[in-house]
């Protein structure tokens, strides 16, 4: 029988440990290899950017129209996992669609009004959380929730000929998924409602809008006497009659 006994020196445990974690970690980098479309943008940003691409790999794959007996799959995608079908994608459909060149759309950005902006697979239904949230938001939010609805949905754990998963979940959709998830994790600390954006406040001094006329009044030392007010019946500069002062003096009448 063998003897496992053996103790390394320190020199040899430093060495060892040395080239252990150099191994693990070509084995990690190997396995984190960032893969790309062949003008490079990572196929795990068109995921992130295109729920709808991820949630189709699941749908066309697992659908009945998919014989996975056959190499129809991999002849067309040109490999079984949802990177291989982000890049069919990509190269069918994003690059000539303009994926790549919109600048500065991110997951979950608000929008004018403060919500988060859905991403394509993501719709506003209207549905909500018990307590309120929009199901949008926490998928926007959290895209690994949205994520694990495919991947349990389509696991094989899933038995589609029963109704486990109604049961379990309440409905077969992914906003079903979601609020289902939120009831039993995310309301007990692993989802933060984001705030709404705080509104300006009004300053009561702000100069009315550009549609009211602004009235200027002159100051009071330049406001003219009674003394040089035209007379009554004068013509002013606008062209009508003055008003308000006699036409003629008390003693022009011989009083």
């Amino acid at each position: 029988m063998r003897n496992f006994d053996w103790m390394a020196t320190d020199d040899e445990s430093t060495a060892l440990a040395a080239t252990s974690d150099g191994y693990l970690r070509a084995l990690v980098d190997d396995q984190l290899a960032v893969r790309t479309t062949r003008d490079g943008i990572p196929l795990g940003q068109i995921l992130a950017d295109r729920p709808d691409v991820f949630a189709a790999y699941f749908q066309q794959f697992h659908s009945a129209g998919n014989d996975t007996h056959s190499t129809a799959w991999y002849d067309r995608v040109g490999g079984f996992g949802v990177e291989d079908y982000a890049n069919y994608w990509y190269e069918h459909h994003g690059r000539w669609e303009g994926y790549g060149a919109r600048g500065g759309d991110t997951a979950g950005a608000p929008t004018e009004d403060g919500a988060p902006r859905l991403l394509p697979g993501i719709e506003e239904t209207g549905r909500t959380t018990s307590d309120g949230i929009p199901l949008s938001h926490i998928l926007t939010d959290r895209p690994d929730v949205f994520r694990a609805f495919f991947t349990e949905f389509y696991g094989r754990n899933n038995d589609h000929n029963s109704s486990a998963w109604v049961d379990r979940v309440g409905g077969n959709t992914v906003e079903d998924y979601a609020n289902y998830w939120y009831e039993r994790h995310g309301k007990w600390g692993e989802y933060t409602p984001r705030a709404p954006d705080p509104v300006p406040s009004v300053d009561e001094e702000a100069p009315p809008a550009d549609d009211e006329p602004v009235v200027v009044l002159p100051p009071d030392d330049e406001v003219p006497p009674p003394e040089s007010a035209p007379w009554a019946g004068e013509i002013v500069d606008d062209g009508a009659l003055s008003i308000g002062r006699s036409l003629c003096n008390a003693g022009d009448l011989g009083f």
